[in-house]
């Protein structure tokens, strides 16, 4: 069984300037002699769309941009904003592809063991369970289970983009709190940058050996839990709980004493 969703997680800071220039027919002031007659508004109701582009700061054109955001504002005819869609564009080998885009491909070994990268400088790639290969891992996260019992989570964390992999066995203790699934455990392993440019950088992985998947970084690890799949799960949830959160199922079996 396997579950595929994606939560993108990313702050886009936008600023919009409407000018709006009036003028009359004539150069006569309008009087209240004009019959009562309001001067007519035109309405700006519609959609409208705006672009802004990797190297627009720089003087690059769109047309050499290798991203762009693309934002769709729908106003009603005072000019208030009800509704605002963000897509985020890039191209990859030749492709254009949103950020958002739900299409991956998705494999995962039972027989492989979840090993740690090394982070820093010498930065070497660790070993995970799982084969991806998507748009953006931003975010990214995949479950499986196997006919066992076993149970293998992986998620990319959006404060040090590292890809982790959960490995639960199948008599695993699922009452376990979230609080004890740590960088030092077994069970949350390390084991692929999936980008530079995280806002906590790693150099020792010794650095994070009690965090979990909610305390990364004291400021902005909220982003896991305040929305999404994850909401309302925290580090005194279950092991049990986390997963269910993902829609993966426990059976419950009966066992009647024989009298």
């Amino acid at each position: 069984m396997k579950k595929l969703k994606f939560s993108l997680v990313f702050v886009l800071a936008l600023s919009a300037l409407v000018i709006v220039a009036g003028c009359a027919d004539t150069d006569e002031p309008a009087t209240e002699e004009s019959n009562g007659e309001d001067e007519q508004e035109q309405s700006l109701e519609g959609r409208y769309v705006g672009y802004s582009w990797e190297g627009e700061a720089d003087g690059q054109s769109f047309d050499e941009a290798g991203r762009y955001i693309e934002t769709i504002l729908e106003l009603d005819e005072d000019g208030i904003i009800e509704d605002a869609t963000m897509r985020y564009f890039q191209e990859i080998d030749g492709y254009w592809t949103t950020r958002q885009s739900g299409n991956a491909y998705v494999d995962v070994d039972f027989s492989v063991e979840p090993k740690e990268a090394t982070p820093g400088d010498d930065y070497q790639e660790g070993q995970s369970m799982f084969t991806v290969n998507t748009a953006n891992m931003m975010n990214f996260y995949a479950t499986a289970v196997d006919e066992t019992g076993e149970v293998a989570v992986t998620m990319v964390d959006p404060v040090t983009r590292y890809q982790f992999d959960y490995n639960f066995p199948a008599d695993f203790d699922y009452d376990t709190p979230m609080s004890e699934i740590t960088v030092d455990s077994d069970y949350f392993v390390p084991t692929v940058r999936t980008s530079g440019g995280g806002v906590e950088q790693v150099e020792d992985w010794e650095d994070f050996a009690d965090k979990t998947i909610f305390n990364m970084h004291d400021m902005w690890s909220h982003v896991v839990n305040d929305t999404g799949e994850l909401e309302g799960i925290d580090e005194d949830s279950s092991v049990r709980e986390f997963l269910e959160a993902f829609e993966i199922e426990f059976e419950i079996t009966w066992l009647r004493k024989n009298q």
